[in-house]
Formats: C-alpha cells, sequence, structure tokens
C-alpha cells in the first residue's frame, strides 16, 4: 500500500450524502451548547461551503453516526484492453474504493470502480485506488454536569416502540407514529 490506514473519522447521519463536510475524531465532537440546548452537527465553514445549523437533541435521545475508516491506498495499471493488475492486496473488509484523482469513479468493488473509470477514461496508465470501510453506530445522547455526550448504544440491544409494538435490533422505529413518541425503549 502506497499509504496507511488513519483514524477513523465521524458524521452525524443527515451530513451524509454524496459532498459531505470536514469529519471529527469522536461522534461526540459534533455536539455543543447554545442557550442551554444541545444542538448535533452545526458546522459552519462558508469558505467550504458547508453550512449546518445542526439538530436539537435531547438527553435519552437516539441518534444515528456514520463512521468511516481509511484503509490505504494501492496502485492499480489500467491497459488499453481493460484488463488491469492491482499491485498489492486490497484491504479486508472495505466497503468503497476510488481513483484518488478522480472521485467519480468510486465503486463498492474493484471491478466496478474500474468499470467507472474506464467510462471516464480508457488509455492505459496508473492510477491509486483508495480503500475504506464505512459503517454506523446509534448513540445516546447525555448530559452530566451541563457537557453534552454520546454513549453507545450495546450491538445486541432490541427496540420496542411503543406507538407500533414493533421490536427491532436496526435502532428506533421509524413508523408515522414514533415520530410523535420518540421513545423507544432499549434493552429488551
Amino acid at each position: 500500500m502506497s499509504e496507511q490506514a488513519e483514524p477513523r473519522r465521524w458524521w452525524p447521519d443527515f451530513m451524509c450524502d454524496e459532498t459531505m463536510p470536514p469529519a471529527k475524531a469522536s461522534p461526540a465532537e459534533w455536539l455543543e451548547m447554545d442557550a442551554g440546548a444541545i444542538i448535533l452537527g452545526r458546522l459552519i465553514e462558508e469558505d467550504d461551503g458547508f453550512r449546518f445549523s445542526g439538530e436539537t437533541v435531547a438527553p435519552g435521545q437516539v441518534v444515528e453516526m456514520h463512521y468511516c475508516d481509511y484503509l490505504g491506498a494501492l496502485d492499480v495499471a489500467l491497459a488499453e484492453d481493460g484488463s488491469f493488475t492491482v499491485q498489492g492486496v486490497p484491504p479486508e473488509g472495505f466497503t468503497q474504493c476510488w481513483n484518488r484523482d478522480e472521485p467519480e469513479s468510486c465503486g463498492d468493488n474493484l471491478l466496478e470502480m474500474i468499470a467507472r473509470e474506464r467510462d471516464l477514461d480508457t488509455s492505459a496508465r496508473t492510477i491509486e485506488a483508495g480503500f475504506v470501510r464505512w459503517g454506523a453506530d446509534f448513540f445516546v445522547v447525555t448530559l452530566k454536569d451541563g457537557v453534552p455526550g454520546l454513549d453507545r448504544v450495546p450491538v445486541n440491544t432490541m427496540w420496542l416502540c411503543e406507538s407500533c409494538g414493533v421490536a427491532s435490533s436496526a435502532g428506533p422505529c421509524q413508523c408515522a407514529a414514533s415520530a410523535a413518541h420518540p421513545t423507544d425503549k432499549a434493552g429488551m
């Protein structure tokens, strides 16, 4: 690999899109207090074109945070006939790869990434493919001594929606009725 792995980076769920703001090193870094309210995801960086006013959250509320682990990069030699040679072994568990000079070539695996790269340019050349692993975790918002925080929801937690009665291990219910009653109980 031409580069080594980097520390995990985090974003609130509502910020995850094709164009994302700079990440934070921990989920809790996205929390701040403002006039007694806990704000998740406030980011105002006009120069970068990002402006998020954030979302007001409350203690006990469950929020979804996404992470990205950068796993490194490898050189990939592309031939004019469409074949390619990866110089090394791709990292185990990657969920996305791309030509580091051309984000439009992003794919969920090497074949998909190279097919997109070929749609952009069919010439023989060597590209640097970056590899990442995306994932998400659920956290409960806390407020201790006036300081907001996040506690990770255990993986084996089941959620029971008080509105519709559905139990799930995937996080709080998304039914229309639960939006009016966001008090799903964890720990079944």
